[in-house]
């Protein structure tokens, strides 16, 4: 099923909300003020790209998933959806790739699109379910007929030999240019990255291998999955971020690898995986490290770290914003920046997060950005304000910008005042000079349980 519907439809549905009159985009250009592109929408971190630019034909694409407690209810639930914003004139359009594609009882963040835009300008998009079965689901659209073609489903389980031993979750997807191939990443045999390959633009898909092995550790609570990643594409090589579990079951640490050729690299180049075929030979503990758990910072010792985002620059630099939480604390997180640098990576303090964002999940906070133009800025959302130390009623949103390569940092609010909290922002990559800072606004009570609405700010700087 395909709708597609622009926000003046989608008005009557947010009445309530103070920033209603800017929702229908039709009438006004972008501006340097934030405005609501999607009422219903929310994302995890995991799953990359949730925003794309065609910056040749100007236009913006943004994957969200609607929940039932926002705007359209019940018959929003689990929507897949897609906002495309004309950058030149902030025409504004929301196409449902997906309806009601539910996890865990209601709409789940976990379910967004994954986007990534092909040289003919043509972008494909993918999505499965949390944890639901082996399926990924793949749409592309035109930008020529503004439309979609018709859902295209690849099955793990009947891919990989033997079937796969876990559901899927998280799509990640990357066109390497040397030959055109476009890989997808994505967890799922034994709750492990998995990876499959097309040749012909994301039509049909091929099953290439798993990517890492189960880490082997000790004293974890429980095992849901064998570890989290998040990747940086850059040319025909694809850097990523492991951590041994989901930092509930165990106090991870980070670790840096890269896919090129097929083979698995440390960060100095030693392969530990020859052949991306059959069951992983590599885990995330044979990679680099980037931040041991247990580490002492300022007197505090810092453990359970979690990724949060990871950006590949030229010259081989590498940035990343993580969490940990000190001293154990779930109700003391602090945000952590990271950039590999001639041959090294080194970690610095950048901010507290806060508390959990809420009960269920310890180690959920409000996330950071970082700019996918220069490793010298990030954008971050918490309760404390990191300038002045302040406590405020919501998630606010900082922008920080370094002069000495992450060891301190300058901060300027974004966000001030707010009604609602701001959390989850993302970036993706623009032409120099202009930024495009989208984030969640509203409220979230679980990953299934939210009311938020999709915002996007174009140049929060003032670039010009």
């Amino acid at each position: 099923m395909r709708r597609s519907f622009s926000l003046r439809f989608l008005t009557c549905l947010v009445a309530s909300f103070a920033t209603a009159a800017v929702l229908d985009a039709r009438a006004q250009s972008v501006a340097d003020e934030p405005r609501v592109i999607n009422p219903n929408g929310g994302w995890s971190w995991f799953g990359d790209e949730r925003a794309v630019i065609d910056a040749q034909r100007g236009v913006l694409y943004v994957g969200s998933l609607a929940n039932q407690r926002g705007a359209g209810g019940v018959d929003r639930d689990g929507d897949v959806d897609v906002t495309r914003v004309d950058l030149a004139t902030g025409e504004t359009t929301i196409d449902v790739l997906h309806h009601g594609l539910t996890s865990y009882g209601a709409g789940d963040d976990h379910n967004v699109a994954s986007l990534l835009v092909l040289p003919n300008g043509r972008v494909l998009a993918a999505y499965t379910g949390h944890n639901n079965d082996a399926r990924t689901f793949f749409r592309t659209f035109d930008p020529q007929s503004k439309s979609w073609d018709d859902e295209r489903v690849f099955d793990w389980d009947a891919a990989i030999p033997g079937g796969s031993s876990f559901a899927c979750t998280y799509n990640n997807l990357f066109l390497l240019p040397s030959d055109g191939a476009i890989v997808n990443i994505s967890r799922n045999h034994n709750r492990c990255p998995n990876v499959i390959v097309s040749a012909d633009g994301g039509q049909s898909w091929r099953y290439a291998g798993q990517l890492l092995s189960p880490a082997a550790v000790e004293g974890e609570r429980g095992s849901y999955v064998n570890g989290y990643l998040k990747y940086a594409g850059r040319g025909d090589r694809i850097d990523l971020l492991a951590t041994e579990r989901h930092p509930r079951n165990y106090s991870n640490s980070l670790y840096h690898g890269y896919l090129e050729g097929g083979q698995l690299h440390r960060a100095d180049g030693t392969v530990v995986d020859e052949q991306l075929d059959g069951d992983a030979t590599a885990t995330a503990v044979d990679l680099t490290p980037v931040f041991k758990s247990g580490a002492v910072v300022d007197g505090v010792t810092m453990n359970h770290a979690w990724m949060i985002d990871f950006e590949s620059y030229p010259a081989g630099v590498l940035a990343t914003v993580f969490k940990t939480r000190a001293a154990g604390s779930v109700e003391d997180h602090r945000f952590f920046y990271a950039a590999y640098r001639d041959g090294r990576w080194q970690a610095w303090p950048l901010a507290k997060a806060g508390p959990r964002l809420f009960d269920r999940e310890e180690d959920y906070t409000g996330l950071a950005a970082l700019d996918p133009n220069t490793p010298d800025t990030v954008y971050i959302s918490t309760p404390i304000n990191p300038e002045s130390g302040e406590t405020t009623p919501h998630h606010e949103l900082y922008r920080g910008q370094s002069s000495d390569g992450g060891q301190t940092w300058q901060w300027r609010a974004v966000t001030q005042n707010s009604a609602a909290d701001n959390f989850r922002p993302i970036i993706p990559r623009w032409q120099i000079g202009r930024t495009a800072l989208l984030w969640n606004r509203g409220t979230m009570r679980s990953s299934q349980n939210y009311d938020q609405q999709v915002m996007l700010l174009i140049d929060p700087a003032g670039e010009e």
